[in-house]
């Protein structure tokens, strides 16, 4: 059983990225119409009070996914198979130090070096869709 209060800070994480998703891609927190559409899958995260009142201020849409259905999330779901073959399933953590100094370079290799099927193995530049450390 998760900690008393862990759903409400794993909502406010999903806050903190959300926001920090919309500097990154817009350049902004825009208040408003952003005409941006938020899609997840329904998690309770995503369904928290404070998730839904965050996307409210910001004028975003919120749009879930259909459970099951790849064809919708096959993108995340394919970086995250790739992730957990060439990163995760290769080493024995013994602590969170030797996550992050394994995992950071990986996603730099990933972001910048590693060639991508769906860029007709061509190499993906840094920005646009680039998947960035913590």
């Amino acid at each position: 059983m998760a900690p008393l209060g862990r759903k409400k800070f794993r909502a406010q994480e999903a806050v903190w990225a959300l926001e920090d998703a919309c500097l990154k891609r817009l350049g902004v927190l825009s208040r408003g119409d952003a005409g941006v559409t938020v899609r997840s899958d329904d998690g309770l995260v995503f369904a928290s009070r404070l998730y839904r009142r965050l996307l409210k201020s910001y004028g975003l849409q919120q749009e879930f996914i259909h459970p099951h259905t790849l064809e919708q999330n096959g993108v995340v779901e394919a970086y995250h198979e790739t992730f957990k073959r060439e990163c995760v399933w290769q080493h024995r953590f013994a602590s969170l130090d030797e996550v992050v100094r394994t995992v950071g370079p990986w996603i730099g290799n990933y972001n910048n070096r590693r060639p991508h099927s769906s860029l007709s193995s061509s190499r993906q530049q840094s920005g646009g869709n680039a998947i960035r450390p913590e």
